[in-house]
């Protein structure tokens, strides 16, 4: 039999406290520790455990036991080991001395539930511990292979487990798995051991750990594991004939949790057996997990056998309108046939033709309806190692032709406006090429500059578009220069006389009407009216469809001038007044300015006026012989003489 050296309370109170005659002078410093120490630091007055194997030449375990700050010590008669080296012990703790402090300390280690963990003594108090230091205990976990979920006590097949031996000590280590197998290790050995069972079951599995140099030397845990075999079952692999609506229930039981997912993401599904309705060949993937927490992975694979399925496409002639039913003549439509599953396939276009064509002949091709309507086109497609054997599509085309109408080409006149016209659409966009005109009105105003063309694009209900083009001319005005006087005399009334300064052009002629009935086309002319009046003067030019012209108000009056008037003589006759023709109109109503100017017979100017209103009553001057000079508007400067009563 081996045996164990135990030790305790070397060096321990052996005072550093005071240096007094008669102790030794001695401390626990220094001593060698063990890494699994209970307490690997000292004050140097602590005490001090250290076990030995029994020849004494390997250190099993040692540590120090004592206060962090205050100095522990004992009288002598308290320790106690008994034969599986537990010691037993009271010790004077906490005190003063050794510390420089006048206080006493509640440092010794205790444990929680200690029947006192405080110091209540002024100074020293005593300390009662119990220290095992046989140092063999027993322990295992059980872990899976990652070693991720410790306590793996209830496993399912056919999982192995880890089993983690935790013990303290021990030089033999022997695992009865109570399955009939039992394996034995040395502490050389690796601490883990992975162990599978082989049938379901409760195992009561014992780890048992040998240390002879121990006073235990023997120790045992036992832990109950729980291994289950699912009893999980899955459906068959299977084959259904449809088209996505053949309804189909994939199965599972013997779980609590299931888990449905298809190869292609499309499907998922906690339900025990759910029911789907497939259109494609898939996987279906489940998971189920068991009240014991055992799951299963699965597959179900399911083939479709699918129906022939009749399908397909219209279009323009680029692609680019896909679902083109409605069609504008004279526009053909482009036909796909994407059908499922077909073998043969039979056109019938609704207007009397058909055709017919097999599946490596499925390429686009061109019909062109040549009546407006609507055309039933149907599509057969067959196979007949299909489930249906056949199918039919059919879709409407509607075949079209425009109303709409668009004006003809115009000439108009510069600055003036045009119409452009167009019907029988719901939608018009008009535009320039320079893109300086839109409008979405059917018939737009437009006043161009210069000669111009409009497209327009018509879209009627039926989604129908033309195109067409509006040609606008422009006759350019124009720029008409000419002169115009009145030449008038003091006799009689004004003659004009007119002058067209414009240079010949060969696509227009120039005209001067005189407002009295009397036109002219020669280049200069002097015209007589025969009557007083207010005429319009009008000069025009004619080119094309447009004509140009300018027009001027011409007062045309005899002028008559007073040679006397009465100032002092009321109620009439106070003023000069000086009035044109017959109605007597004062120069002024008919926009004529009047300049006026009086002087004596000795030349002397008594009266003068740049704007003159009839307004001269003589105020002033003696009566007498005046001389007067008056000039109307742009007429002829007149020199009479007035004589004034008073």
């Amino acid at each position: 039999m081996t045996v164990t050296i135990f030790i305790c309370q070397v060096g321990v109170g052996l005072s550093t406290r005071v240096q007094v005659p008669g102790f030794w002078q001695s401390t626990t410093n220094g001593m060698p520790i063990t890494n699994d120490a209970f307490q690997k630091t000292t004050t140097g007055s602590d005490f001090y455990f250290i076990v030995l194997n029994g020849d004494a030449t390997k250190l099993v375990y040692s540590t120090y036991l004592g206060g962090s700050i205050s100095k522990t010590h004992v009288d002598g008669g308290t320790s106690r080991f008994d034969k599986y080296g537990i010691v037993y012990h009271a010790v004077c703790s906490g005190c003063q001395f050794g510390t420089g402090t006048f206080q006493s300390y509640s440092d010794f280690p205790t444990t929680p539930k200690a029947k006192s963990r405080v110091n209540g003594s002024l100074n020293c108090n005593n300390a009662a511990f119990k220290f095992d230091l046989s140092s063999l205990s027993a322990w295992f976990d059980t872990n899976n292979l990652a070693l991720t979920m410790p306590g793996f006590n209830n496993v399912c097949y056919p999982d192995t487990i880890v089993f983690q031996n935790l013990s303290t000590g021990g030089r033999t280590i022997e695992w009865n798995f109570d399955d009939g197998t039992i394996v034995r290790r040395k502490d050389t050995d690796s601490r883990n051991i992975r162990h599978q069972f082989k049938e379901e079951g409760q195992y009561h599995v014992k780890l048992k750990i040998i240390d002879l140099a121990t006073c235990t030397q023997v120790d045992s845990v036992t832990r109950v594991i729980n291994y289950f075999k699912e009893n999980i079952i899955v459906g068959e692999d299977a084959m259904v004939c449809g088209d996505g609506s053949t309804n189909f229930q994939l199965t599972a039981s013997g779980g609590v949790t299931y888990s449905w997912t298809s190869a292609d993401g499309t499907f998922s599904s906690s339900e025990q057996s759910p029911t789907i309705q497939p259109k494609n060949s898939n996987a279906y993937y489940v998971y189920v997990v068991d009240a014991n927490g055992c799951s299963k992975k699965d597959t179900l694979n399911l083939i479709v056998t699918p129906n022939v399925s009749a399908l397909f496409q219209t279009n323009n002639a680029s692609f680019t309108k896909p679902g083109y039913n409605n069609v504008c003549f004279p526009d053909s439509i482009r036909f796909k046939n994407i059908s499922a599953n077909g073998e043969s396939f039979i056109w019938d276009f609704g207007d009397g033709s058909s055709l017919a064509n097999l599946k490596e002949d499925t390429t686009s091709f061109f019909h062109k309806f040549q009546q407006e309507g609507a055309y039933k086109v149907r599509l057969i497609a067959s196979n007949f190692f299909s489930c249906n054997k056949s199918d039919t599509a059919i879709q409407t085309i509607n075949y079209f032709k425009d109303h709409i109408v668009v004006g003809d080409d115009g000439e108009i006149c510069e600055g003036t406006t045009f119409q452009l016209i167009a019907n029988g659409g719901n939608i018009y966009n008009w535009s320039t090429a320079d893109h300086s005109f839109s409008s979405s009105n059917s018939s737009p105003v437009v006043q161009p500059a210069n000669t111009t063309h409009y497209f327009v694009t018509v879209t009627d209900a039926n989604n129908c578009q033309r195109k067409d083009t509006i040609k606008v001319s422009v006759v350019n005005r124009v720029d008409l220069k000419w002169q115009h006087l009145l030449k008038g005399n003091c006799i009689d009334r004004p003659s004009i006389f007119v002058r067209n300064l414009n240079p010949s052009q060969e696509d227009a002629t120039f005209q001067f009407d005189f407002g009295d009935g009397s036109t002219s086309k020669e280049i200069e002319v002097e015209h007589d009216y025969e009557n007083d009046g207010l005429y319009t003067l009008r000069f025009s030019a004619q080119k094309k469809i447009c004509t140009f012209d300018e027009t001027v108000q011409l007062p045309v009056y005899n002028m008559l001038v007073p040679n006397v008037f009465t100032p002092d003589t009321p109620p009439e006759n106070d003023y000069f007044e000086i009035r044109l023709g017959k109605a007597k109109i004062a120069p002024a109503d008919v926009g004529l300015t009047v300049q006026l100017i009086v002087v004596d017979r000795w030349g002397k100017r008594i009266f003068e006026s740049a704007n003159y209103n009839n307004d001269w009553s003589a105020q002033g001057v003696p009566g007498g012989v005046y001389y007067v000079q008056v000039k109307i508007g742009d007429f002829a400067t007149c020199k009479n003489w007035v004589q004034v009563i008073k």
